[in-house]
């Protein structure tokens, strides 16, 4: 951190306290410390792994599940983590 900004590992400066999203599906924040991010992607964790698939779009940050042997057709997800 110098001067009341951070710079990101891109090279990028950012504001003292101001946010931004990655496009890792991060939100981050340049803080007295320095830069502190977290994911802000919840992640589908309780479904049934043998019959459906997980799968990430990139485009808007989300997963879906939906079924191996037909990907047309989501699947029940009891819980996600983020």
């Amino acid at each position: 951190m110098q001067d009341g900004e951070c710079k990101d590992p891109d090279g990028e400066l950012h504001q003292l306290a101001s946010m931004w999203d990655t496009v890792n599906c991060e939100r981050c924040v340049c803080g007295e410390i320095g830069i502190q991010c977290c994911s802000k992607l919840p992640i589908p964790v309780s479904y049934d792994k043998r019959k459906c698939q997980k799968i990430f779009n990139r485009k808007n940050c989300t997963y879906s599940v939906v079924e191996r042997d037909d990907p047309r057709k989501k699947c029940v997800v009891l819980s996600w983590i983020v």
